[in-house]
């Protein structure tokens, strides 16, 4: 739906709350996609995260997902490096001659 440039959502502000130590405003969205009604559900965002979406639960409350341990800024360096004792290998020969995507090689 996100690529969808008809795609939209109607955000409705419930409250505040405070998620996971994180003071958070509670919203009610609905997702629209080619003018119909794709879903909709519960959404707190964390005002001392930039508004990050901290929680996330359906409509009839049968799945809730909340993110914990958060971490803004940049990743270290270091997670782009290559680790020590990497070697590059060939993995051509590894499928057993398959063919490539989506198939086999058959000999008629």
């Amino acid at each position: 739906m996100r690529n969808d440039k008809d795609a939209k959502v109607e955000k409705e502000l419930l409250g505040s709350e405070t998620v996971d130590g994180h003071p958070a405003k509670k919203y009610h969205e609905t997702y629209y996609a080619n003018g119909k009604k794709e879903g909709s559900g519960f959404v707190w965002e964390a005002t001392d995260l930039d508004n990050f979406p901290i929680k996330y639960q359906t409509e009839d409350k049968s799945a809730t997902t909340t993110f914990k341990n958060i971490k803004t800024g940049d990743p270290a360096d270091s997670l782009f490096e290559t680790p020590s004792g990497f070697q590059k290998m060939d993995m051509g020969g590894m499928m057993g001659g398959m063919g490539g995507p989506g198939g086999h090689k058959r000999k008629h």
